[in-house]
């Protein structure tokens, strides 16, 4: 398939995603902004505005209804050239001529005459790249960009599997008990693995078909045993809520569809109402809000701030989410 049928086909479906990712995402936005929703209600409804687009987008296309892209008008391919052609077909009569006797000459070849007709094909000629039509020139720019914030993604995702290469597993088995015990409190049939890391600054859950939960070496010293299961609770919550797949489904979303600005916004808004949710989770399996601010507020203490983002939920984040974190369960503990 040419470039030309590629950007016939993404540009009129892209811009159709626009408008309806436009839409969505600004009513999510108003909704989010002036009713009082529970974290885990408002992540659904940003997940609903960063994939329902794509959805609504797509189905108009399949089933061949108007569109808000419609269609995109390319210039016409260039005319095409004529070029002579003998075909081998059946010989036409030629018209009789009168006879007039000659002399033959000895030292004059006789003539050679050919009875197929002459035709003409048309041939198409190839466009050069100053023809290519504006729409194709934004196509490729797109496709180039796109394949750099793809390259850029498989970067990241590397460099977190570098750092977790030289894991171990968790030998305490106290810890193993509080998670089973945590796990079967969460509703999970068994626990995810437990490992530990000299490379990671924060508790991390990542592994989207197999999912496992990362500490720190160094939780395992600084943290007190509540600490430490208000921690195990936090990162089980991602594991419950399938954080991991979201996030890789709404990076690869944003990496491909990166010409949205509200994509932005609504990566920020899912982040940030993702831990709140997995805090309420994880308080309301241990019964201890005041354990776990005190763990985060632990934990932030440890984070490189020039420490490059991972690909996976890690338990701190931001300063200023880790405040919202820390005064929502401030909040908890004071409710009787």
């Amino acid at each position: 398939m040419s470039v030309d049928a590629l950007a016939r086909i993404a540009l009129p479906w892209a811009l159709t995603w626009f408008v309806h990712a436009t839409v969505l995402l600004v009513l999510v936005w108003g909704v989010t902004r002036f009713a009082r929703l529970a974290p885990r209600t408002r992540v659904v409804l940003w997940r609903v505005g960063v994939i329902g687009p794509l959805v609504t987008a797509t189905l108009p296309f399949v089933f061949e209804l108007p569109t808000a892209g419609a269609r995109i008008a390319l210039p016409a391919p260039p005319p095409v050239a004529a070029v002579p052609e003998i075909l081998d077909s059946t010989p036409m009569p030629l018209p009789p001529t009168p006879y007039v006797p000659t002399e033959p000459r000895a030292d004059t070849p006789a003539p050679i005459v050919s009875s197929a007709p002459i035709t003409t094909t048309t041939v198409a000629t190839a466009p050069s790249s100053e023809g290519l039509p504006p729409a194709t020139w934004l196509f490729m720019g797109w496709a180039l960009a796109a394949s750099a914030f793809v390259l850029r993604g498989l970067g990241s995702s590397l460099w977190i599997r570098r750092r977790l290469a030289r894991r171990r597993p968790l030998a305490e088995p106290v810890l193993h008990a509080t998670l089973g015990r945590l796990a079967t409190r969460a509703g999970l049939r068994r626990a995810p693995p437990l490992t530990v890391s000299e490379h990671l600054t924060s508790p991390i859950a990542w592994g989207v078909w197999k999912p496992e939960i990362c500490v720190p070496r160094r939780a395992l010293d600084a943290l007190a045993p509540a600490q430490q299961e208000a921690m195990l609770a936090h990162e089980l919550a991602h594991v419950v809520r399938r954080d991991a797949l979201w996030l890789a489904i709404e990076r690869w979303v944003l990496r491909l569809l990166f010409v949205q600005p509200l994509l932005f916004v609504a990566r920020r808004e899912i982040r940030e109402q993702t831990e709140l949710a997995c805090d309420e989770l994880a308080v309301a399996i241990t019964r201890a809000p005041m354990a776990l601010a005190e763990c985060l507020t632990e934990v932030a203490g440890w984070i490189v701030p020039s420490a490059r983002p991972t690909a996976a939920p890690a338990m701190a984040t931001t300063p200023s989410l880790l405040a919202r974190r820390v005064e929502h369960l401030l909040e908890q503990g004071e409710t009787p």
